[in-house]
């Protein structure tokens, strides 16, 4: 699917998520780590990452931070988030799909990759 095929905008995935209007259960990160979602974050309407003090668990940890969503991942990188150190607190970026590998390499500004 490429982005014309998407009928929707990105924040209708924006919604789907605040809601959890999704199935919440046996979700994973492209690494396999199972993904918990204790809560979905605040979202942000400002500049920055689309939702903050989000608590998950990924795999054993239970983290804190941001949540980045996107149609596809390079999205990511064509919207500049490498280089705004606002990124640096993701914890999970959620794409609605993800193709081949090379798109999901996205990096924080400080060179660490979220998970996908």
């Amino acid at each position: 699917m490429n982005d014309s095929d998407y009928p929707y905008q990105e924040t209708l995935l924006q919604w789907i998520w605040k809601e959890l209007e999704f199935n919440t259960i046996s979700l994973q990160t492209t690494d396999g780590e199972s993904v918990e979602i204790i809560h979905p974050g605040t979202i942000n309407t400002g500049a920055g990452p689309d939702f903050s003090r989000a608590e998950l668990r990924i795999g054993a940890l239970k983290v804190f931070g941001d949540v980045e969503i996107h149609i596809h991942p390079k999205h990511w990188v064509q919207h500049k988030h490498q280089e705004s150190n606002k990124f640096n607190s993701v914890i999970l970026h959620v794409v609605y799909e993800g193709s081949d590998s090379a798109d999901r390499q996205v990096r924080r500004p400080d060179g660490t990759t979220p998970p996908l």
